[in-house]
């Protein structure tokens, strides 16, 4: 099952999308949106000053504050990724079963060893 993508996720794309200038149909495939979920988006966008309409009805372009945003936002997604990547490695750690000695086990090939070591239970 996938996720929903939030807000943020959605602007950065718009943003994205519009970085060298785009027409609001290339927008619309380019980040899966439909025009009215567009026009709701461009109506935040543009009072937040992130993205203009070069002429009206033509193409529209990431501002220099946009710009700012998105790197904001990459950045932000860097940083999240790799919490969630230490995260997923201390959970792990967490379930993994230990020995008397407070090593962690580890099957392999039907034999019990130590992670480090390799030595057998039997």
């Amino acid at each position: 099952m996938t996720r929903r993508r939030s807000s943020l996720e959605i602007m950065a794309g718009i943003l994205e999308i519009a970085r060298e200038g785009a027409g609001k149909t290339q927008i619309v495939y380019g980040a899966n949106l439909n025009f009215q979920l567009l026009h709701d988006y461009l109506r935040d966008l543009e009072r937040a000053g992130l993205i203009a309409e070069e002429a009206p009805g033509g193409t529209l372009r990431t501002t220099e504050r946009g710009l700012r945003y998105l790197s904001y936002y990459d950045e932000l997604m860097k940083y999240a990724a790799a919490k969630d990547s230490a995260d997923d490695q201390t959970a792990k750690e967490a379930t993994e079963p230990l020995n008397h000695s407070g090593t962690p086990w580890t099957l392999r090939g039907g034999d019990v060893h130590k992670r480090l070591g390799g030595d057998s239970l039997e």
